[in-house]
């Protein structure tokens, strides 16, 4: 705490706001008049006197400052891109007057603050402290009331008070901000300077403040009254007044006047200062041409560099060759009103590029438009109607010009938008849930910006895009208008090149503030560029390793410690199952091509149930025989063992023969679906019904790819060849079955002989395949995640909560289901019905109870064997299990208290098939149980399943409910279902049961006939809308 010569004054700065104000003991260090004296104690009665003062004062101080700190935040969000260059020309400490241009009204004070970064105080109009509570704060921040004529002209004399206030300020160490032209205005330069600035700072010096700098501050605005535009704040060279007054010999209203005009100068510089106000529209037009003169702007504070530099250039040219300027302003000025005529702009596109390239610039402007305008509609929409009170409010209060637009948008936009946003939230919050207000208002800050930066870019690209599109019907005016531009650019080119003869001309108008950039040392970059490269290697080494095989990874049998009885049983047993296994590898590979000929004829598809099966059978059977051949190469590997040479022999040529076979119809496999991404996709579905795993088709491939096994098939076809005499010796060669797997190692070998240089690319595509996968897994990972999250999410919760289908409704129902009907289902309020097209969005099969599946002789079929035991289990509410539907969870049985009795409407519809069609269906539909859900839905794909999928795989083939192609993928949305119904075909299938109906307007549910379950396919998604 630090006391002035007059009374007590305290100095927290923005920097140390944040720590607790603590007032110092009775025993303080206090200056008294003009000397200092230290009091070690005070009296009771003092002490009692100055605490109520110093807590005071202490807590004006502390208010202020937090003011300060919210008034530069609010001002900060209202130009959000404000610039300051050469910030440390304002010193840390000591005595400082900042002098700057006043463009902005009460923004210009709190700009000051920002770029000096410690508290400054300014000369108020005086009427202002005679505010309550907001005079004290005035006060309290260090500012001095200036009396005005406007305001009171009797009072007018307390100026001369008021400015010895200052420079006592000033002496004291601070910083004091003055706007030396006196009031604010909207021109594009600096007004006439007055002398209060160099008065005070005469005063001042005077007064004790030896160190004093004087700083000029240019305020430089993209457009002042905009709200989220850019500010450049540019400081001056300091005047160091005691150098300066010692290098000046005269006194008085000599010193007065040059130390005015030197103030002048400088702040001209610091600002977009135009000498003449004429100059303002050639400013304007000759900025519009930098673009095309290779003067690139990145963002708008480049925009406030160049257009300080061309504002310098066009004084300076008018001061040294004035016609020469004025000929070249009058070109611009012909060449603007040209492109005015015909709707551009000087950086218009059709005036730099043509082609393809202006066609793609000019698609993508309209895309950006398209994209902005349907982010931002909510936030337009939102935002309407308080944009409409401030901008009313707004300019009944503002004086002409725009120099109070931004400050009374920005003192009555908070208000107006703090009630407005608190009323919407209170509105969502009386008829949504919690969750959607609180997300709704804080969404909408941003939807809002965007709304913003949309409509302006709408405003502005729209006219310009739409005359662009014109002037391509007039090509004669277009390259007439180019060259006429290309004429003037040229002329600018010159103009910077005088103005910057050191440098290239493209660099004259990039005036910004000094700026260092960092690059670090070779070394880090060389370790940088090693590390990336040998994680690259390492991670391209690991993708293209070998995959082991299956059968290298036990222990194989001892065929030596088996007596010579139990070995010819086991040899020739083997013998006759491997001649099987070829033959039947041959007959599935025969069956295969019929199917895949059918398939090509459009008789089969992937899409059908009894389709996906016999590929499943198909899958399966080949995987049984790629484990017989395995299992015996496998078991007669330590063949060597074997002293006897005739079983020595046999064992030997079984092992190479199940090797050669296995690895030729690996081969025959994975080249009979190269390049069918289809069928590969079909081919690596895990699908547990048939027991097959994930990745089937990758995996068989890579084992083809294993390096070391085609090494080891290429010695063995060495060995082979030379163990051929021994084998004609002993009688393996010619006789049966012996001459079948010598046939078969030769076909095996002329199959797979060129195989060696498809080996990396399986590797490659492997590797491609498994990082593929990854990216899918993670994928479907977190768009799984986003779907539960969407499909939990309700938005409102009327009754409590309740359903509209009441326990009596459903009590009425239970009798009349059947198993095998299908239910349609719709749940009110959940956010996931916007997402899903129409008023159903979801269905499930009723199958009956236990004693039903029973009854129907389904208790033996072993698809729902296997799930009858928890099937018979009641759900946590003890309730019995008679639906299979497919949820977020996965496909599950739920009861119907559940499935039913917590829907807002159902529609029951009862296929028209024969007893023995429907234990069919029901059991298709047990075999899915306990599959996982399908968030992509995508009907390919039968290893995870969604709701409709679960009712269209369960009677396919009796009901061919017709797909539809969504966003790329084949699906059938539940209203499909409906319909179907209602068509030719879906009338003999399907027959009408029950349809309760909720209304949410009424709270009610009531049973409606057929027609107006055939109305629903009318009614909309959203609840609202109903």
């Amino acid at each position: 705490m630090t006391a002035g010569s007059r009374g007590w004054q305290t100095q927290i700065s923005l920097r140390s706001v944040t720590k607790p104000f603590r007032p110092h003991g009775l025993a303080s260090v206090v200056a008294v008049g003009d000397g200092e004296r230290r009091i070690s104690r005070l009296d009771a009665s003092a002490a009692n006197r100055f605490r109520p003062r110093v807590t005071r004062m202490a807590f004006l101080e502390v208010a202020g400052s937090l003011a300060r700190r919210l008034v530069r935040a609010l001002v900060k969000f209202y130009y959000p891109r404000i610039e300051v260059s050469g910030g440390e020309r304002i010193p840390r400490s000591g005595p400082v007057l900042l002098v700057a241009n006043h463009p902005n009204s009460l923004i210009d004070p709190v700009l000051l603050g920002i770029a000096a970064d410690r508290p400054v105080r300014l000369m108020a109009k005086a009427p202002l402290f005679r505010v309550p509570v907001f005079g004290a704060v005035l006060r309290a921040l260090g500012m001095v009331p200036a009396y005005r004529g406007s305001d009171d002209r009797g009072e007018v004399a307390k100026n001369f008070e008021s400015l010895a206030a200052a420079a006592r300020t000033l002496a004291a160490g601070h910083v004091m901000g003055i706007f030396p032209e006196g009031k604010s205005h909207d021109a594009s330069r600096v007004e006439m300077v007055r002398s209060g600035a160099a008065r005070l700072a005469l005063q001042a010096l005077e007064a004790g403040a030896t160190e004093l700098r004087v700083v000029p501050v240019g305020l430089n605005y993209e457009r002042k009254e905009r709200f989220r535009t850019a500010v450049w704040i540019q400081v001056g060279e300091p005047i160091g007044l005691t150098a300066w007054r010692a290098g000046f010999a005269t006194e008085g209203p000599a010193a007065l006047r040059a130390l005015t005009a030197e103030i002048d100068a400088r702040l001209k510089a610091c600002v977009v200062h135009l000498d003449d106000p004429a100059w303002e529209d050639l400013l304007d037009e000759v900025e519009a041409l930098l673009p095309a003169a290779g003067f690139y702007r990145r963002h708008a504070l480049e925009a406030l560099h160049q257009r300080k530099a061309v504002a310098d250039a066009i004084n300076r040219f008018h001061r040294v060759d004035r016609a020469r300027a004025e000929a070249a302003a009058a070109r611009v000025r012909a060449h603007d009103a040209a492109l005015r005529r015909s709707g551009l702009a000087g950086d218009a596109r059709i005036l730099q590029v043509r082609g393809w390239r202006l066609a793609r610039l000019l698609v993508r402007d309209g895309v950006g438009l398209l994209v902005g305008g349907v982010v931002g509609f909510a936030g337009l929409v939102h935002h309407l109607v308080p944009h409409g009170v401030v901008r009313l409010l707004a300019g009944r209060l503002q004086t002409p010009g725009r120099m109070t637009v931004a400050l009374y948008r920005l003192l009555i936009g908070l208000p107006v938008y703090a009630l407005w946003y608190v009323a919407v939230w209170w509105l969502l919050r009386v008829y949504f849930l919690p969750w959607v207000a609180w997300t709704w208002v804080a969404v909408m800050p941003v939807a809002g910006l965007v709304a913003l930066k949309a409509g302006r870019s709408f405003r502005r690209t729209v006219p310009l895009w739409w005359a662009q599109l014109r002037l391509l019907a007039k090509p004669a005016m277009a390259a007439a208008l180019r060259d006429q531009q290309a004429a003037i650019v040229d002329e600018l080119r010159g103009f910077a090149a005088e103005l910057n003869p050191s440098g290239p001309a493209s660099d004259a108008p990039g005036v910004g503030p000094h700026s260092v950039t960092y690059k670090p040392p070779i070394w880090v970059n060389l370790l940088a560029g090693s590390a990336v490269c040998a994680v690259t290697v390492l991670a391209a080494l690991w993708l293209l390793r070998d995959r082991p095989v299956e059968w290298l990874r036990t222990q194989a049998p001892a065929l030596q410690a088996w007596s010579p009885a139990e070995r010819a049983e086991n040899l020739e047993t083997d013998e006759r199952a491997l001649v099987a296994v070829i033959d039947g590898l041959a007959e599935l590979e025969a069956r295969y091509r019929r199917f895949e000929a059918e398939l090509l004829a459009g008789q089969r598809s992937y899409y059908r149930q009894e389709d996906d099966d016999e590929i499943r059978r198909m899958m399966v059977s080949y995987l049984s025989y790629r484990a017989a051949l395995l299992r015996t190469v496998w078991k007669y590997q330590r063949h060597a063992q074997l002293n006897d040479e005739h079983d020595r022999l046999r064992a030997l040529l079984l092992h190479y023969t199940a090797a050669a076979v296995a690895y030729e119809y690996a081969a025959r496999f994975v080249l009979a679906f190269e390049g069918q991404e289809t069928a590969i996709r079909k081919l690596n579905e895990p699908e547990p019904v048939w027991g097959l795993p994930a990745g089937t088709y990758d995996q068989i491939r890579s084992n083809l790819a294993n390096v070391a096994h085609r090494r080891w098939l290429e010695a063995g076809w060495q060995h082979y060849h030379a163990t051929v005499p021994r084998w004609r010796e002993t009688g393996l060669y010619q006789a049966e079955p012996y001459a079948r797997f010598h046939g078969a190692i030769a076909t095996a070998g002329a199959y797979t002989a060129g195989l060696s240089d498809r080996l990396l690319t399986y590797k490659v595509a492997t590797a491609v395949t498994d990082v593929g996968n990854w990216a899918r897994r993670g994928y479907y990972r977190a768009s799984s995640a986003i779907s539960s999250l969407v499909g939990h999410t309700k938005i409102r919760e009327p009754r409590s909560g309740a359903a509209l289908i009441t326990p009596d409704k459903l009590e009425a129902l239970r009798p009349r289901l059947r198993p095998g009907d299908i239910l349609l289902q719709r749940r009110n309020w959940f956010l996931s019905n916007a997402f899903l097209p129409g008023y159903w969005p979801h269905s499930a099969l009723y199958v009956g109870t236990v004693d039903d599946l029973r009854a129907m002789g389904l208790a033996d079929d072993p698809r729902v064997a296997r799930h009858l035991e928890a099937y018979a289990r009641p759900d946590a509410g003890g309730r019995a299990h008679v639906i299979i539907e497919a949820i977020g969870a996965g496909v599950v049985f739920t009861s119907a208290e559940h499935s039913i009795g917590e829907a807002d409407s159902v529609a029951v519809l009862r296929p028209r098939l024969s007893p023995e069609q429907v234990r069919e269906v029901i059991a298709r539909a047990f075999s899915h149980a306990g599959k996982a859900y399908d968030f992509d839905f995508d009907f390919f794909s039968s290893d995870r399943l969604v709701c409709t999928e679960l009712v269209y795989r369960s009677f396919n083939g009796y009901i061919d409910f017709p797909l539809v192609e969504i966003l790329g993928r084949k699906t059938l949305p539940a209203l499909e279902i409906v319909r179907h119904w209602t068509g030719p075909s879906g009338a003999t299938q399907l027959e009408f049961v029950a349809f309760l109906d909720g209304d949410e307007d009424t709270g009610r549910c009531d049973e409606r006939d057929a027609a107006a379950l055939a109305g629903s396919l009318q009614r909309p998604a959203l609840t609202w809308l109903n």
